[in-house]
Protein backbone atom coordinates (compact mmCIF):
# COMPACT_ATOMS: atom_id res chain seq x y z
CA UNK A 1 0.00 0.00 0.00
CA UNK A 2 2.92 2.31 0.48
CA UNK A 3 2.78 3.10 -3.22
CA UNK A 4 -0.35 5.20 -2.88
CA UNK A 5 1.54 8.15 -1.53
CA UNK A 6 5.13 7.46 -0.88
CA UNK A 7 5.71 6.53 -4.49
CA UNK A 8 4.59 10.09 -5.09
CA UNK A 9 1.76 8.85 -7.26
CA UNK A 10 -0.01 11.72 -8.98
CA UNK A 11 -3.28 9.91 -9.56
CA UNK A 12 -6.69 11.52 -9.16
CA UNK A 13 -5.58 14.94 -8.02
CA UNK A 14 -6.89 18.41 -8.66
CA UNK A 15 -4.25 21.08 -9.08
CA UNK A 16 -4.18 24.09 -6.81
CA UNK A 17 -2.95 27.19 -8.56
CA UNK A 18 -0.60 29.68 -6.95
CA UNK A 19 -3.43 32.22 -7.02
CA UNK A 20 -5.64 29.95 -4.95
CA UNK A 21 -2.87 29.33 -2.44
CA UNK A 22 -2.15 32.99 -2.03
CA UNK A 23 -5.81 33.63 -1.38
CA UNK A 24 -5.85 30.98 1.33
CA UNK A 25 -2.96 32.67 3.09
CA UNK A 26 -4.55 36.10 2.84
CA UNK A 27 -7.62 34.71 4.62
CA UNK A 28 -5.32 34.01 7.57
CA UNK A 29 -3.80 37.51 7.43
CA UNK A 30 -0.54 36.14 6.07
CA UNK A 31 1.34 37.24 3.00
CA UNK A 32 1.53 35.28 -0.24
CA UNK A 33 4.05 32.44 -0.53
CA UNK A 34 7.60 33.13 -1.64
CA UNK A 35 8.88 30.77 -4.35
CA UNK A 36 12.39 30.24 -3.06
CA UNK A 37 13.47 27.95 -5.93
CA UNK A 38 11.85 26.26 -8.90
CA UNK A 39 12.81 23.88 -11.69
CA UNK A 40 13.45 21.07 -9.20
CA UNK A 41 13.05 17.39 -10.09
CA UNK A 42 10.35 15.95 -7.79
CA UNK A 43 11.56 17.66 -4.59
CA UNK A 44 11.01 15.71 -1.38
CA UNK A 45 12.58 15.98 2.09
CA UNK A 46 14.12 19.29 3.18
CA UNK A 47 16.83 19.59 5.82
CA UNK A 48 19.37 22.10 7.06
CA UNK A 49 23.15 22.01 6.79
CA UNK A 50 24.13 25.11 8.71
CA UNK A 51 22.50 28.01 6.85
CA UNK A 52 22.06 25.99 3.65
CA UNK A 53 18.76 24.30 2.84
CA UNK A 54 19.20 20.80 1.40
CA UNK A 55 16.63 19.41 -1.03
CA UNK A 56 16.31 15.72 -1.91
CA UNK A 57 15.21 15.35 -5.54
CA UNK A 58 13.72 12.02 -6.61
CA UNK A 59 14.53 12.63 -10.29
CA UNK A 60 12.41 11.71 -13.30
CA UNK A 61 13.57 8.23 -14.22
CA UNK A 62 15.41 7.97 -17.53
CA UNK A 63 15.47 6.53 -21.03
CA UNK A 64 15.90 2.88 -20.03
CA UNK A 65 12.34 1.51 -19.99
CA UNK A 66 11.03 -1.99 -19.35
CA UNK A 67 7.72 -3.65 -18.45
CA UNK A 68 6.77 -3.19 -14.81
CA UNK A 69 6.65 -6.36 -12.68
CA UNK A 70 3.22 -7.72 -11.84
CA UNK A 71 1.89 -6.31 -8.61
CA UNK A 72 0.62 -8.68 -5.90
CA UNK A 73 -3.02 -8.41 -4.82
CA UNK A 74 -3.72 -5.44 -2.58
CA UNK A 75 -6.58 -4.37 -0.39
CA UNK A 76 -6.12 -0.74 -1.40
CA UNK A 77 -8.61 0.73 -3.89
CA UNK A 78 -7.34 1.15 -7.44
CA UNK A 79 -6.58 4.70 -8.52
CA UNK A 80 -9.38 6.48 -10.29
CA UNK A 81 -9.07 8.17 -13.64
CA UNK A 82 -6.60 11.04 -13.54
CA UNK A 83 -8.07 14.44 -14.44
CA UNK A 84 -6.55 17.08 -16.66
CA UNK A 85 -3.65 18.79 -14.97
CA UNK A 86 -1.70 15.72 -13.88
CA UNK A 87 2.04 16.29 -14.22
CA UNK A 88 3.44 14.59 -17.33
CA UNK A 89 5.32 11.32 -17.19
CA UNK A 90 7.20 9.33 -19.79
CA UNK A 91 6.09 6.01 -18.36
CA UNK A 92 2.74 4.37 -19.03
CA UNK A 93 0.85 2.08 -16.67
CA UNK A 94 2.85 -1.01 -17.64
CA UNK A 95 6.32 0.52 -17.87
CA UNK A 96 9.14 1.53 -15.54
CA UNK A 97 11.74 3.96 -16.84
CA UNK A 98 14.96 4.47 -14.92
CA UNK A 99 18.10 6.56 -15.12
CA UNK A 100 20.59 8.68 -13.14
CA UNK A 101 18.41 11.78 -12.70
CA UNK A 102 18.02 11.97 -8.90
CA UNK A 103 20.25 13.99 -6.62
CA UNK A 104 20.64 16.51 -3.81
CA UNK A 105 20.45 20.28 -4.28
CA UNK A 106 21.45 23.09 -1.96
CA UNK A 107 19.88 26.54 -1.57
CA UNK A 108 22.35 28.87 0.08
CA UNK A 109 20.11 31.96 0.19
CA UNK A 110 16.82 30.40 1.21
CA UNK A 111 15.90 33.33 3.47
CA UNK A 112 16.43 35.81 0.67
CA UNK A 113 14.25 37.10 -2.11
CA UNK A 114 12.18 35.03 -4.51
CA UNK A 115 14.05 32.98 -7.09
CA UNK A 116 17.11 31.76 -5.17
CA UNK A 117 19.42 29.43 -7.03
CA UNK A 118 19.32 25.71 -6.23
CA UNK A 119 22.67 24.05 -6.94
CA UNK A 120 23.06 20.30 -7.47
CA UNK A 121 25.74 19.17 -5.03
CA UNK A 122 25.15 15.42 -5.48
CA UNK A 123 24.18 14.28 -8.96
CA UNK A 124 23.62 11.15 -11.03
CA UNK A 125 21.68 9.16 -8.42
CA UNK A 126 19.28 6.44 -9.44
CA UNK A 127 15.63 7.28 -10.22
CA UNK A 128 12.69 5.11 -11.27
CA UNK A 129 9.60 6.58 -12.92
CA UNK A 130 6.27 4.87 -13.39
CA UNK A 131 2.83 6.13 -14.28
CA UNK A 132 2.38 6.79 -10.55
CA UNK A 133 5.40 9.08 -10.26
CA UNK A 134 9.10 8.96 -9.44
CA UNK A 135 11.13 7.40 -6.65
CA UNK A 136 14.79 8.09 -6.06
CA UNK A 137 16.64 10.22 -3.53
CA UNK A 138 13.72 10.86 -1.19
CA UNK A 139 15.52 11.95 1.99
CA UNK A 140 18.68 13.82 3.01
CA UNK A 141 20.41 14.86 6.24
CA UNK A 142 23.73 16.52 7.04
CA UNK A 143 26.01 14.72 9.49
CA UNK A 144 28.37 16.29 12.02
CA UNK A 145 31.23 15.92 9.52
CA UNK A 146 31.64 18.71 6.95
CA UNK A 147 30.70 17.62 3.45
CA UNK A 148 29.21 14.29 4.58
CA UNK A 149 25.53 13.66 3.89
CA UNK A 150 23.17 10.74 4.42
CA UNK A 151 20.70 10.04 1.61
CA UNK A 152 17.59 7.85 1.89
CA UNK A 153 17.31 6.13 -1.46
CA UNK A 154 13.78 4.91 -2.20
CA UNK A 155 12.80 1.84 -4.17
CA UNK A 156 10.46 1.77 -7.13
CA UNK A 157 9.32 -1.85 -7.35
CA UNK A 158 5.73 -2.08 -6.06
CA UNK A 159 5.46 -3.84 -2.72
CA UNK A 160 8.71 -5.79 -2.99
CA UNK A 161 12.46 -5.42 -2.95
CA UNK A 162 14.16 -4.49 -6.21
CA UNK A 163 15.55 -7.44 -8.08
CA UNK A 164 19.38 -7.56 -8.26
CA UNK A 165 20.68 -6.26 -11.56
CA UNK A 166 17.82 -3.82 -12.13
CA UNK A 167 20.00 -0.81 -11.41
CA UNK A 168 23.48 -2.17 -12.15
CA UNK A 169 25.26 -5.43 -12.88
CA UNK A 170 27.44 -4.89 -9.81
CA UNK A 171 25.51 -5.94 -6.64
CA UNK A 172 27.91 -3.92 -4.49
CA UNK A 173 26.92 -0.78 -6.39
CA UNK A 174 23.16 -1.16 -5.93
CA UNK A 175 21.65 1.88 -4.20
CA UNK A 176 17.90 1.18 -4.09
CA UNK A 177 16.45 0.66 -0.59
CA UNK A 178 19.79 1.88 0.81
CA UNK A 179 21.05 4.56 3.14
CA UNK A 180 23.79 6.22 1.11
CA UNK A 181 26.82 8.18 2.28
CA UNK A 182 27.94 11.15 0.22
CA UNK A 183 31.43 12.48 0.92
CA UNK A 184 32.01 15.75 -0.93
CA UNK A 185 29.63 14.57 -3.65
CA UNK A 186 31.04 11.04 -4.02
CA UNK A 187 28.37 8.51 -3.14
CA UNK A 188 28.77 5.12 -1.44
CA UNK A 189 26.04 2.52 -0.77
CA UNK A 190 26.45 2.35 3.00
CA UNK A 191 23.55 0.42 4.59
CA UNK A 192 21.27 -2.07 2.83
CA UNK A 193 17.89 -1.49 4.49
CA UNK A 194 16.26 -4.03 2.19
CA UNK A 195 18.48 -6.68 3.73
CA UNK A 196 17.55 -5.46 7.22
CA UNK A 197 13.86 -5.69 6.34
CA UNK A 198 14.29 -9.24 5.03
CA UNK A 199 16.10 -10.35 8.19
CA UNK A 200 14.05 -8.51 10.82
CA UNK A 201 10.56 -8.05 9.29
CA UNK A 202 9.60 -5.25 11.72
CA UNK A 203 5.97 -4.97 10.58
CA UNK A 204 5.47 -8.74 10.99
CA UNK A 205 3.70 -9.24 7.67
CA UNK A 206 6.16 -11.66 6.09
CA UNK A 207 6.63 -9.44 3.03
CA UNK A 208 10.11 -8.16 2.15
CA UNK A 209 9.46 -4.52 1.22
CA UNK A 210 11.67 -1.51 1.95
CA UNK A 211 11.18 2.07 0.79
CA UNK A 212 13.29 4.59 2.78
CA UNK A 213 11.61 8.00 2.68
CA UNK A 214 13.27 10.33 5.17
CA UNK A 215 16.34 10.50 7.42
CA UNK A 216 17.45 12.62 10.36
CA UNK A 217 20.63 12.72 12.44
CA UNK A 218 20.30 12.40 16.22
CA UNK A 219 23.12 13.73 18.39
CA UNK A 220 22.62 12.78 22.06
CA UNK A 221 25.43 15.16 23.09
CA UNK A 222 25.10 18.23 20.86
CA UNK A 223 27.62 20.16 22.96
CA UNK A 224 30.30 17.49 22.50
CA UNK A 225 32.55 16.70 19.57
CA UNK A 226 30.57 16.43 16.31
CA UNK A 227 29.90 12.98 14.96
CA UNK A 228 31.19 11.02 17.94
CA UNK A 229 27.92 9.51 19.12
CA UNK A 230 25.56 10.47 16.33
CA UNK A 231 23.17 7.96 14.84
CA UNK A 232 20.61 8.11 12.05
CA UNK A 233 16.88 7.43 12.11
CA UNK A 234 15.26 6.43 8.83
CA UNK A 235 11.51 6.37 8.13
CA UNK A 236 10.95 3.28 5.97
CA UNK A 237 7.45 3.29 4.45
CA UNK A 238 7.79 -0.17 2.95
CA UNK A 239 9.01 -1.84 6.14
CA UNK A 240 6.53 0.08 8.34
CA UNK A 241 9.39 0.95 10.66
CA UNK A 242 11.85 3.57 11.80
CA UNK A 243 15.37 2.17 11.59
CA UNK A 244 18.20 3.18 13.92
CA UNK A 245 21.55 3.13 12.14
CA UNK A 246 24.56 3.37 14.46
CA UNK A 247 28.04 3.83 12.95
CA UNK A 248 31.11 2.10 14.38
CA UNK A 249 34.12 4.30 13.70
CA UNK A 250 36.47 1.66 15.12
CA UNK A 251 35.66 -0.56 12.14
CA UNK A 252 36.40 1.17 8.82
CA UNK A 253 36.27 -0.38 5.35
CA UNK A 254 38.59 0.22 2.39
CA UNK A 255 36.85 3.55 1.71
CA UNK A 256 37.28 4.52 5.37
CA UNK A 257 33.55 4.28 5.91
CA UNK A 258 32.39 3.00 9.30
CA UNK A 259 30.57 -0.26 9.78
CA UNK A 260 26.94 0.15 10.81
CA UNK A 261 24.49 -1.63 13.08
CA UNK A 262 20.84 -1.54 12.02
CA UNK A 263 18.14 -2.01 14.67
CA UNK A 264 14.42 -1.29 14.86
CA UNK A 265 13.83 2.00 16.68
CA UNK A 266 10.05 1.80 16.25
CA UNK A 267 7.78 -0.60 14.36
CA UNK A 268 4.20 -0.32 13.19
CA UNK A 269 2.99 -3.91 12.68
CA UNK A 270 0.38 -4.62 10.03
CA UNK A 271 -2.96 -5.55 11.65
CA UNK A 272 -5.63 -7.12 9.47
CA UNK A 273 -8.62 -4.84 9.01
CA UNK A 274 -6.77 -1.71 10.18
CA UNK A 275 -5.20 1.08 8.16
CA UNK A 276 -1.43 0.74 8.00
CA UNK A 277 0.66 3.51 9.56
CA UNK A 278 3.32 3.70 6.79
CA UNK A 279 5.97 6.04 8.28
CA UNK A 280 7.09 8.61 5.72
CA UNK A 281 8.46 11.63 7.63
CA UNK A 282 10.17 12.43 10.93
CA UNK A 283 11.79 15.19 12.98
CA UNK A 284 12.95 15.86 16.55
CA UNK A 285 12.60 18.54 19.21
CA UNK A 286 15.33 19.90 21.51
CA UNK A 287 14.42 17.44 24.26
CA UNK A 288 15.21 14.45 22.06
CA UNK A 289 11.60 13.48 21.31
CA UNK A 290 11.06 12.01 17.86
CA UNK A 291 7.94 12.81 15.84
CA UNK A 292 6.90 10.42 13.06
CA UNK A 293 4.20 11.02 10.46
CA UNK A 294 2.48 8.23 8.55
CA UNK A 295 0.68 8.02 5.24
CA UNK A 296 -2.24 6.04 6.62
CA UNK A 297 -3.24 4.47 3.31
CA UNK A 298 -4.33 7.91 1.99
CA UNK A 299 -7.67 7.26 3.71
CA UNK A 300 -9.24 10.58 4.78
CA UNK A 301 -8.48 10.90 8.48
CA UNK A 302 -6.43 7.68 8.43
CA UNK A 303 -2.97 9.23 8.90
CA UNK A 304 -1.36 9.88 12.27
CA UNK A 305 1.58 11.51 14.03
CA UNK A 306 3.24 9.79 16.99
CA UNK A 307 5.74 11.15 19.46
CA UNK A 308 8.45 8.76 20.62
CA UNK A 309 10.97 9.11 23.42
CA UNK A 310 14.69 8.48 23.00
CA UNK A 311 14.07 4.74 23.37
CA UNK A 312 11.43 4.60 20.66
CA UNK A 313 8.50 4.27 23.07
CA UNK A 314 5.31 6.09 22.10
CA UNK A 315 4.43 8.95 24.46
CA UNK A 316 1.67 10.69 22.50
CA UNK A 317 -0.36 10.35 19.33
CA UNK A 318 -2.52 12.58 17.13
CA UNK A 319 -4.93 11.05 14.60
CA UNK A 320 -7.16 12.47 11.89
CA UNK A 321 -4.74 13.56 9.16
CA UNK A 322 -4.66 12.46 5.53
CA UNK A 323 -1.70 11.24 3.47
CA UNK A 324 1.27 12.73 5.32
CA UNK A 325 4.58 12.98 3.46
CA UNK A 326 6.42 15.71 5.36
CA UNK A 327 6.85 16.76 9.00
CA UNK A 328 8.66 19.39 11.06
CA UNK A 329 8.46 20.34 14.73
CA UNK A 330 9.59 23.46 16.57
CA UNK A 331 12.27 23.29 19.22
CA UNK A 332 10.03 22.95 22.28
CA UNK A 333 7.59 20.55 20.61
CA UNK A 334 4.65 22.93 20.89
CA UNK A 335 3.87 23.14 17.17
CA UNK A 336 4.07 20.29 14.69
CA UNK A 337 3.77 20.94 10.94
CA UNK A 338 2.66 18.22 8.53
CA UNK A 339 2.28 18.08 4.73
CA UNK A 340 -0.97 16.53 3.48
CA UNK A 341 -0.20 15.82 -0.17
CA UNK A 342 -3.88 15.46 -1.09
CA UNK A 343 -5.39 17.80 1.50
CA UNK A 344 -8.03 16.79 4.03
CA UNK A 345 -10.17 14.76 1.64
CA UNK A 346 -7.50 12.70 -0.07
CA UNK A 347 -7.79 11.53 -3.68
CA UNK A 348 -9.57 11.84 -6.02
CA UNK A 349 -10.68 15.32 -4.98
CA UNK A 350 -8.74 17.63 -2.76
CA UNK A 351 -5.74 19.90 -2.87
CA UNK A 352 -2.61 19.73 -0.76
CA UNK A 353 -2.16 21.60 2.51
CA UNK A 354 0.37 22.24 5.25
CA UNK A 355 -1.21 21.85 8.68
CA UNK A 356 0.19 23.34 11.88
CA UNK A 357 -1.20 21.79 15.04
CA UNK A 358 -0.77 22.79 18.66
CA UNK A 359 0.24 19.83 20.82
CA UNK A 360 -0.91 21.58 24.01
CA UNK A 361 -4.26 23.05 22.94
CA UNK A 362 -5.08 20.34 20.37
CA UNK A 363 -5.99 22.88 17.69
CA UNK A 364 -4.91 23.33 14.09
CA UNK A 365 -4.62 25.80 11.22
CA UNK A 366 -3.75 25.15 7.58
CA UNK A 367 -2.43 26.79 4.41
CA UNK A 368 -3.10 25.34 0.97
CA UNK A 369 0.03 24.26 -0.90
CA UNK A 370 -0.02 22.24 -4.16
CA UNK A 371 1.34 18.73 -3.61
CA UNK A 372 3.45 19.49 -0.51
CA UNK A 373 6.11 17.11 0.76
CA UNK A 374 9.26 17.91 2.75
CA UNK A 375 9.12 20.57 5.49
CA UNK A 376 11.76 22.57 7.35
CA UNK A 377 11.30 25.42 9.80
CA UNK A 378 13.09 28.72 9.28
CA UNK A 379 16.43 29.28 10.93
CA UNK A 380 16.70 31.68 13.85
CA UNK A 381 18.07 35.01 12.68
CA UNK A 382 18.27 38.67 13.66
CA UNK A 383 16.49 40.01 10.61
CA UNK A 384 13.25 41.94 10.72
CA UNK A 385 11.46 39.96 8.02
CA UNK A 386 10.01 37.39 10.38
CA UNK A 387 12.01 34.43 9.04
CA UNK A 388 12.34 31.70 11.62
CA UNK A 389 10.52 30.66 14.79
CA UNK A 390 13.03 32.56 16.91
CA UNK A 391 12.36 35.97 15.36
CA UNK A 392 10.49 38.77 17.11
CA UNK A 393 7.88 38.88 14.35
CA UNK A 394 4.58 37.05 14.90
CA UNK A 395 4.94 35.16 11.61
CA UNK A 396 6.90 31.88 11.49
CA UNK A 397 8.57 30.76 8.29
CA UNK A 398 8.00 27.26 6.99
CA UNK A 399 9.86 25.89 3.97
CA UNK A 400 7.97 23.30 1.96
CA UNK A 401 8.54 21.25 -1.18
CA UNK A 402 5.66 22.32 -3.42
CA UNK A 403 4.65 20.55 -6.63
CA UNK A 404 6.65 17.68 -5.12
CA UNK A 405 5.48 15.22 -7.78
CA UNK A 406 6.52 17.45 -10.67
CA UNK A 407 9.69 16.89 -12.68
CA UNK A 408 11.82 19.93 -13.44
CA UNK A 409 10.13 20.73 -16.74
CA UNK A 410 6.51 20.09 -15.72
CA UNK A 411 3.81 22.72 -16.05
CA UNK A 412 0.65 23.52 -14.12
CA UNK A 413 -1.88 24.53 -16.81
CA UNK A 414 -3.68 26.70 -14.24
CA UNK A 415 -0.77 29.15 -14.23
CA UNK A 416 1.25 30.96 -16.88
CA UNK A 417 4.66 29.74 -15.73
CA UNK A 418 6.49 26.44 -16.14
CA UNK A 419 7.01 25.57 -12.50
CA UNK A 420 8.59 22.16 -12.18
CA UNK A 421 9.13 21.18 -8.56
CA UNK A 422 9.52 24.11 -6.20
CA UNK A 423 10.45 25.14 -2.68
CA UNK A 424 8.15 27.69 -1.06
CA UNK A 425 8.46 29.79 2.06
CA UNK A 426 5.10 30.26 3.79
CA UNK A 427 4.13 31.86 7.06
CA UNK A 428 1.70 31.07 9.87
CA UNK A 429 0.69 33.97 12.06
CA UNK A 430 0.25 33.48 15.78
CA UNK A 431 -3.31 34.76 15.45
CA UNK A 432 -4.24 32.40 12.61
CA UNK A 433 -7.71 30.97 13.04
CA UNK A 434 -7.54 27.66 14.90
CA UNK A 435 -9.95 24.72 14.91
CA UNK A 436 -10.09 21.80 17.33
CA UNK A 437 -8.39 18.55 16.33
CA UNK A 438 -8.83 16.24 14.53
CA UNK A 439 -8.45 17.82 11.11
CA UNK A 440 -10.56 14.99 9.63
CA UNK A 441 -12.57 12.45 11.60
CA UNK A 442 -10.55 9.21 11.63
CA UNK A 443 -12.21 6.13 10.12
CA UNK A 444 -14.04 3.91 12.61
CA UNK A 445 -12.11 0.61 12.84
CA UNK A 446 -15.29 -1.26 13.81
CA UNK A 447 -17.15 0.13 10.81
CA UNK A 448 -14.20 -0.63 8.56
CA UNK A 449 -14.07 -4.21 9.83
CA UNK A 450 -17.85 -4.61 9.44
CA UNK A 451 -17.66 -3.35 5.86
CA UNK A 452 -14.83 -5.79 5.17
CA UNK A 453 -16.85 -8.67 6.69
CA UNK A 454 -19.87 -7.72 4.58
CA UNK A 455 -17.72 -7.66 1.47
CA UNK A 456 -16.30 -11.08 2.36
CA UNK A 457 -19.84 -12.41 2.87
CA UNK A 458 -20.92 -11.17 -0.55
CA UNK A 459 -17.83 -12.77 -2.06
CA UNK A 460 -18.60 -16.08 -0.32
CA UNK A 461 -22.23 -15.95 -1.53
CA UNK A 462 -21.07 -15.34 -5.07
CA UNK A 463 -18.67 -18.28 -4.83
CA UNK A 464 -21.49 -20.53 -3.58
CA UNK A 465 -23.77 -19.44 -6.40
CA UNK A 466 -21.04 -20.16 -8.93
CA UNK A 467 -20.58 -23.63 -7.49
CA UNK A 468 -24.32 -24.35 -7.70
CA UNK A 469 -24.43 -23.07 -11.27
CA UNK A 470 -21.46 -25.25 -12.23
CA UNK A 471 -23.09 -28.33 -10.68
CA UNK A 472 -26.33 -27.64 -12.50
CA UNK A 473 -24.53 -27.24 -15.80
CA UNK A 474 -22.66 -30.50 -15.25
CA UNK A 475 -25.43 -32.72 -13.92
CA UNK A 476 -28.49 -31.19 -15.59
CA UNK A 477 -31.76 -30.31 -13.79
CA UNK A 478 -32.36 -32.11 -10.50
CA UNK A 479 -35.91 -33.53 -10.36
CA UNK A 480 -38.00 -34.11 -7.28
CA UNK A 481 -38.19 -37.79 -6.35
CA UNK A 482 -41.75 -39.08 -5.72
CA UNK A 483 -42.58 -39.82 -2.10
CA UNK A 484 -44.46 -43.06 -1.35
CA UNK A 485 -47.38 -42.79 1.08
CA UNK A 486 -48.28 -46.24 2.45
CA UNK A 487 -51.90 -45.14 2.99
CA UNK A 488 -52.45 -44.50 -0.72
CA UNK A 489 -52.96 -47.57 -2.98
CA UNK A 490 -50.51 -48.05 -5.80
CA UNK A 491 -52.29 -46.83 -8.93
CA UNK A 492 -49.62 -47.92 -11.35
CA UNK A 493 -50.97 -50.30 -14.02
CA UNK A 494 -48.38 -52.41 -15.76
CA UNK A 495 -48.53 -52.68 -19.52
CA UNK A 496 -48.06 -56.39 -20.29
CA UNK A 497 -46.42 -55.54 -23.58
CA UNK A 498 -43.59 -53.83 -21.78
CA UNK A 499 -40.96 -56.25 -20.62
CA UNK A 500 -39.56 -53.90 -17.96
CA UNK A 501 -42.07 -53.92 -15.10
CA UNK A 502 -40.61 -50.70 -13.65
CA UNK A 503 -41.73 -48.66 -16.71
CA UNK A 504 -45.39 -47.68 -16.65
CA UNK A 505 -47.80 -46.46 -19.29
CA UNK A 506 -49.09 -43.07 -18.15
CA UNK A 507 -52.16 -43.40 -20.46
CA UNK A 508 -53.60 -46.33 -18.48
CA UNK A 509 -55.52 -45.38 -15.33
CA UNK A 510 -57.75 -47.12 -12.83
CA UNK A 511 -61.33 -45.83 -13.28
CA UNK A 512 -62.06 -46.58 -9.65
CA UNK A 513 -59.68 -43.88 -8.43
CA UNK A 514 -59.45 -40.16 -9.17
CA UNK A 515 -56.77 -39.04 -11.62
CA UNK A 516 -53.46 -38.12 -9.87
CA UNK A 517 -51.61 -34.96 -10.92
CA UNK A 518 -47.94 -35.68 -11.64
CA UNK A 519 -45.71 -32.76 -10.52
CA UNK A 520 -43.45 -31.03 -13.04
CA UNK A 521 -39.70 -31.49 -12.56
CA UNK A 522 -38.37 -28.85 -10.10
CA UNK A 523 -34.84 -27.40 -10.10
CA UNK A 524 -33.50 -27.12 -6.57
CA UNK A 525 -32.41 -23.50 -5.78
CA UNK A 526 -30.36 -22.15 -2.87
CA UNK A 527 -32.30 -20.28 -0.23
CA UNK A 528 -32.48 -16.47 -0.40
CA UNK A 529 -29.49 -15.25 1.63
CA UNK A 530 -30.82 -11.69 2.02
CA UNK A 531 -28.02 -9.97 0.13
CA UNK A 532 -28.52 -7.60 -2.79
CA UNK A 533 -29.38 -9.19 -6.11
CA UNK A 534 -26.23 -10.68 -7.60
CA UNK A 535 -27.63 -13.83 -9.09
CA UNK A 536 -29.55 -16.95 -8.14
CA UNK A 537 -30.40 -17.11 -4.46
CA UNK A 538 -30.13 -13.38 -3.69
CA UNK A 539 -32.94 -11.03 -2.86
CA UNK A 540 -33.88 -8.23 -5.21
CA UNK A 541 -32.34 -4.97 -4.13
Amino acid sequence: MRRYLVAAGSFTLLLASATGVAGAQEDQEAGPPVVVADGLDNPRQLNWSGDTLLVAEAGQGGDDCAPAPAEPPTEEPPPAETPEGEPPTDADGDTLCDGPTAGISAIADSAGAEGSEAERIVDGLYSVESAEGSIGSDGVAATGFPGVLLIAQGEGTPDALAEPGTETDDPAAETEEHLLLSVEGEVFPWVDLGEAETEQDPDENGVADSNPNAVIIVDPTPDGDPGVDEYALVADAGANAVWKVTPDFSDLDENELPAATVTVFAAFPVVEGETQFVPSALDQDEDGNIYVGGVGGVVPGGASVVRLDADGEETDRWDGFTGLNGLAVDEDGRYVYVAQVFGNDGPPAGTGSVVRFDTEDDTWAAIDVPYPSGLALGQDDDSDDGNGPGSDDSEDSVYVSAYSIFPADADDPATEEVEGGQVWRIEFRDDAEESPLPVTTPPDPAATEAAADAEDAVTDDAATEDAVTDDAATDGPVTEEPVTDPTVPDTTVTDPTVTDPTVTDPTVTDPALPELIVPEPVVLLPADDGTADQGTGDAAP
